[in-house]
């Protein structure tokens, strides 16, 4: 047995046993090449354990957590090359012999950790249990267990690539075509229920019969260098009615639905605990009605906003943020009334608006 890796093993192990208050049982020894097996029990309250199989129309879909790091240091803390070893100490040595010029130290310590100490969301899954309707672990990729956690819940998801969350580590030292995400989907529904009318509060809807949406989404994340970044998605669908019924002709866009949308920002931050971004958004017209024949105009805006974190002793930390939403106060339709029966189709957007804010948050170790 090599005595070093087993020292170390078992040190990483009882370690991260403590900071998770588990207990080790049992055991067993077998002979032949090393061989270890590891089954983790816990306990949730009854009848409050979130499954996979709960999500439903209309929910939100959120990540915990940064996504790509562990695939990055694999590539960045030369690991592939000893992976055919890696029960041996030549892959943790390889991460902290690094000699990538572009590894700066923090990057090196936070791909490290990363990758050797991966930790649960136990502190986020405790407080956020009673409002999840489902969930899942990202351990095959975001795209193959989103796909468990719908096909589980029977539903379809829509992920805004755009809002992906990277950690600095990962932008700095991964190239502009790596991060380009490109998605194309289709989507055919049938006895679409969709709004018939809506007068004086009351809304009436109907079977529409067959619809389709079809369209891509491209998102794409620039680091110019270590302080500044720029996001940027845009989006094309083509969504309509494939059945005629009532005033509905087949072949017209379904209603409140944009053809195209754009959302780009630029990011300046220039340590971990600063933030400042310009956000532009842009939304092609809105059809508000079966017919197509009433709209709203298509718009753009743009955001500011920025906030400071301030660290404190004993895992406390303080985040000041402002926020400036529709910085030239244009004016312009924010949602429209489909199929309003008075022709009162569109609602206007806010005019311009400031928030300023303060939260507070404690880390559990």
């Amino acid at each position: 047995a090599d005595e070093r890796w087993l020292s170390g093993f078992s040190s990483g192990l009882f370690g991260a046993a403590e900071q998770f208050g588990c207990s080790l049982m049992g055991g067993d020894t077998t002979r032949g090449p090393l061989s270890i097996s590891i089954t983790a029990i816990g306990e949730v309250p009854s009848g409050q354990a979130v499954s996979r199989s709960g999500a439903k129309p209309g929910d939100v879909l959120y990540i915990t957590g940064c996504l790509g790091d562990g695939q990055v240091a694999l590539h960045q803390l030369d690991f592939e090359a000893a992976e055919s070893t890696a029960h041996k100490p030549v892959l943790a040595e390889a991460g902290h012999q690094s000699v990538r010029k572009d590894l700066t130290p923090e990057d090196h310590a936070y791909l490290h950790r990363r990758f050797f100490r991966p930790e649960p969301r136990l502190a986020f899954a405790d407080l956020a249990r009673n409002l999840m309707s489902s969930a899942i672990d990202v351990s095959d990729g975001l795209h193959a267990d989103a796909g468990h956690l719908a096909r589980a819940s029977a539903v379809e998801l829509c992920i805004n690539l755009d809002q992906l969350p990277f950690s600095r580590s990962v932008l700095g030292l991964t190239s502009e075509a790596e991060r380009v995400n490109a998605a194309l989907y289709t989507v055919d529904t049938d006895n679409e229920i969709v709004v018939l009318a809506a007068n004086g509060g009351a809304t009436s809807f109907q079977n529409a019969g067959s619809t389709s949406r079809e369209g891509a989404e491209l998102a794409l994340q620039h680091a110019f260098n270590r302080q500044w970044q720029a996001n940027a998605a845009v989006n094309y669908i083509r969504a309509t009615y494939d059945t005629s019924v009532n005033s509905i002709q087949a072949g017209n866009s379904l209603p409140s639905i944009p053809k195209k949308t754009f959302f780009g920002e630029l990011v300046y931050k220039p340590s971990s605990l600063y933030e400042a971004a310009t956000e532009l958004r842009y939304v092609d017209k809105l059809f508000a009605n079966d017919t197509n024949d009433a709209f709203a105009p298509s718009y753009s805006v743009v955001n500011l906003r920025a906030s400071k974190d301030w660290p404190l002793n004993g895992g406390w930390n303080v985040r000041t943020y402002a926020r400036v939403d529709n910085v030239f106060d244009k004016e312009y339709v924010g949602s429209v009334i489909v199929n309003q029966g008075a022709g009162q189709f569109f609602e206007p957007a806010s005019e311009r608006q400031f928030l300023l804010g303060v939260t507070v948050g404690l880390k559990w170790k």
